[in-house]
């Protein structure tokens, strides 16, 4: 069995929690082949983060480009049809999810100048068709927004498909318009998992951005629910982390049918080993991507009320730091502006294991998150979290409805300095409560987060599915 995993942004150039997952669904399969088909920016670095398992037998690399693909001006030579043309009306118009739509692009991309097009005046009368059906201040900045817009899709499709037996993607996105084009095409199985909602990350993003006109950043939005939507209509199970994800999969339109949900999980160490003796401080630990979205600031900003109030604390932050350097350099800067160099240390990219079992607590600010890895492995240490009221957070730190271990720590609203501290103050001072709290998030890995099931559940779709 042959199975391709399609990843945007991530493995195996990129770490954190969704190629961690990746990394170890294809190593606890070793009797399966792995496809990785990566898709990533040109700027993108090519260095491999993950030493690669041995069933991976090839990793395809989809550059995904937002500009022209040449400087000298081509003639589009192929001759579209009505029916072709009204194919991609509905496209772009953000109504069709139809695999001929997705076949049509494919040859257009894969068989021709992919800048002709969008030169052509077939694509103009698209463009001018679209701006009359909405109120369209200024055609030239709609047109070239429109190609900015579609470009990425086109050239990430003109790559050759590899031959799979099974496509799973790990996102919707241009992840998702990939896999459903494969399936299609090949006519084989399709899985998809969300880890967060690819479509509400985006939406967040585009309201905040700067670049993105206000005239235009619906149409974004839009855009990105439609390929989205693409990605449900042709996936055969769609696979979320926990219930409330899955209701908003169903909500965005994905068929009740086909939606499952299939937790993280990890292997518990047995026994727990500690190395050395737990220090006189309270120790804080953060296993994070320093980039914006983990919210390191906000971190920081608390370190600096616990400095304040004169706390014996450490906070070790682990976590690579070239992801965003701009941010990094920001949070760096940060650090010594409230005069943390004592309190504070960001260590990079370290092995976690090591660190675990010294940390009091392990701390989350995310502004977004699916089902944090960093929180089980956190709880299969009998370490306490304390984490923002994002994603999955809840439900990991209070409980399921079956589930009664109890609470397994704190959540906290996102960018709230002082509730954070307020509950890292509770946790500090009450030793009996952390090591309660940290047994229980234990018992909770145990009993509803291992790798084991994880494993089990994924080979059971795929078994399913080449079937």
């Amino acid at each position: 069995m042959k199975i391709g995993i399609v990843c945007e942004g991530s493995y195996p150039f990129v770490s954190g929690g969704v190629s961690s997952w990746v990394h170890g669904l294809m190593k606890g399969m070793p009797d399966l082949e792995f496809i990785i088909l990566s898709i990533i920016p040109p700027s993108q670095r090519r260095d491999y983060q993950y030493e690669l398992p041995d069933n991976v037998s090839n990793v395809r690399v989809f550059p995904i480009h937002i500009g022209g693909e040449s400087k000298k001006k081509k003639k589009f030579k192929r001759k579209l049809t009505d029916d072709e043309l009204q194919l991609l009306f509905s496209f772009f118009q953000m109504h069709s999810t139809s695999r001929e739509v997705l076949q049509l692009i494919h040859e257009i991309a894969s068989e021709h100048d992919i800048e002709a097009f969008f030169d052509s005046r077939y694509f103009w009368d698209i463009v001018k068709k679209c701006s009359e059906t909405q109120n369209v201040h200024n055609f030239i900045e709609f047109f070239y927004m429109f190609k900015g817009m579609y470009m990425p899709i086109f050239t990430l499709l003109k790559n050759e498909l590899p031959e799979l037996d099974i496509v799973h993607s790990v996102s919707t996105g241009y992840a998702g318009i990939l896999a459903s084009t494969i399936a299609s095409q090949q006519s084989i199985p399709f899985i998809l998992t969300e880890h967060g909602i690819y479509t509400r990350e985006r939406e967040e993003e585009i309201l905040l951005s700067e670049w993105i006109p206000s005239s235009f950043k619906q149409r974004w939005i839009d855009y990105f629910h439609h390929i989205g939507a693409i990605s449900y209509d042709h996936a055969d199970n769609i696979v979320s982390l926990f219930e409330r994800n899955s209701q908003i999969q169903k909500e965005k339109g994905a068929s009740s049918n086909k939606l499952r949900i299939i937790p993280n999980g990890v292997i518990p160490p047995t026994p727990i080993t500690y190395r050395g003796k737990k220090e006189d401080y309270f120790h804080i630990g953060s296993i994070v991507r320093v980039v914006p979205i983990k919210d390191i600031k906000t971190m920081l900003y608390a370190a600096r009320e616990l400095k304040n109030r004169s706390v014996a604390f450490k906070w070790s932050i682990l976590g690579p730091m070239d992801e965003d350097k701009e941010y990094a350099w920001e949070c760096m800067r940060l650090l010594e502006q409230f005069g943390l160099q004592d309190y504070v240390t960001f260590l990079g990219k370290v092995h976690v294991p090591d660190y675990l079992p010294l940390f009091d607590v392990v701390v989350l600010s995310s502004l977004s998150e699916g089902q944090p890895l960093s929180i089980l492995e956190a709880f299969s240490y009998e370490v306490p979290c304390v984490t923002t009221d994002v994603g999955g957070c809840r439900e990991l730190i209070i409980g399921r409805q079956d589930d009664s271990c109890g609470t397994a720590g704190f959540i906290f609203s996102p960018t709230d300095v002082i509730e954070l501290v307020e509950n890292l103050m509770m946790l500090k001072d009450n030793e009996e409560m952390r090591k309660t709290k940290g047994v229980n998030g234990r018992n909770r890995v145990l009993q509803h987060y291992q790798q084991e099931e994880v494993i089990r559940a994924y080979r059971e779709l795929y078994e399913r599915g080449e079937k």
